[in-house]
């Protein structure tokens, strides 16, 4: 065999695995596009998939409104439209979550959201801008309370952490003093030693970055609860989402959520599998990048983003009147 023939086989042989990666690849983006389309078929409605991997470099980012926004301008051409946006984030920018948001309510009238697993901290911001929300089986949201660093476990970056740490210090406070049968001060100590390790620019950001998320909030609110006379609703909901939590990661289920008066309703068995289904797929296709591909920067990753419309034997649906 010459040396020729020996190259023109290897290439030959890189050519066929090549290929081979290129038909598992489409094979890949066909299973989720066909499960999205069953999905559409239950629900008989458009579909918008909106899906950030769980890694901590896909996250809710600057520029992901814009994706959001093109995608759905695409599609769309006018603000009556019935549409599902199915949703699966930890979390990421409060600005950009809330940016998602106004971009989806830009071109949908009525939007219900499906969480197959999980939309937590940003993600549950831009759940608060449905009509409906639908939990998937274990499906869950979680506090909105503003965290400085979000690729961080530290708890202590988020406003609930300081608040419930100034509850704990004042029982402390108290119990030693009762004991001791004079003051002992304490308490000034335990802030004085908490300032001096997370820095009064950061205290200070923490509770004005909380301020925003509630101010968000009660903007998405609206849309579920739009009367004046449901105000204190919406503030009462948003305080339990911020201030009220244990901590940031405390899990909001659709029992916790139905206690606090949110518009959830519980999926089907047959839907929620099959929209797990479709987060497993989309979950194998980001590890392998095929989806949410990385950014010019190399760290961060893009979301999924897709829109699904409703099937051609049923009708888009629209507002009554509305062409």
């Amino acid at each position: 065999m010459t040396e020729k023939t020996e190259i023109d086989e290897i290439a030959a042989k890189l050519a066929e695995k090549e290929l081979e990666e290129v038909l598992k690849n489409i094979g890949k983006i066909t299973e989720i596009d066909e499960l999205a389309v069953k999905i559409v078929s239950i629900r008989k409605k458009p579909l918008l998939v909106l899906y950030w991997h769980d890694h901590d470099e896909c996250y809710i980012s600057s520029g992901n409104e814009a994706i959001v926004y093109k995608e759905l301008r695409k599609n769309l051409d006018t603000s009556f439209n019935n549409i599902d946006v199915l949703i699966h984030t930890h979390g990421g920018n409060a600005n950009t979550s809330y940016l998602v948001a106004r971009a989806i309510r830009e071109f949908a009238y009525n939007v219900t959201f499906l969480i197959p697993e999980k939309a937590t901290s940003g993600g549950t911001l831009i759940a608060l801008s449905g009509n409906e929300i639908m939990f998937g089986h274990c499906a869950r949201l979680s506090s909105i309370d503003y965290q400085l660093d979000i690729n961080s476990d530290n708890e202590a970056r988020t406003s609930t952490y300081l608040k419930h740490f100034l509850s704990f210090t004042k029982d402390v406070m108290t119990t030693l003093d009762e004991d001791m049968k004079e003051p002992t001060g304490v308490e000034k100590v335990m802030i004085q030693e908490m300032v001096k390790e997370l820095g009064t620019e950061h205290i200070a950001n923490t509770y004005r970055l909380n301020g925003l998320s509630k101010y968000y909030a009660r903007q998405c609110l609206k849309y579920a609860f739009p009367r004046k006379e449901q105000t204190d609703q919406r503030d009462d909901i948003v305080d339990m989402l911020t201030d009220d939590t244990p901590s940031h990661s405390a899990i909001i289920d659709y029992d916790v959520a139905k206690s606090l008066l949110l518009p959830v309703t519980k999926m089907p068995l047959e839907l929620s599998d099959v929209t797990k289904e479709l987060i497993a797929k989309l979950s194998e296709a980001s590890e392998l990048y095929e989806v949410c591909e990385l950014m010019a920067d190399e760290k961060s990753r893009y979301p999924f983003v897709k829109y699904y419309p409703a099937l051609a034997s049923t009708e888009e649906e629209k507002i009554d009147g509305q062409s």
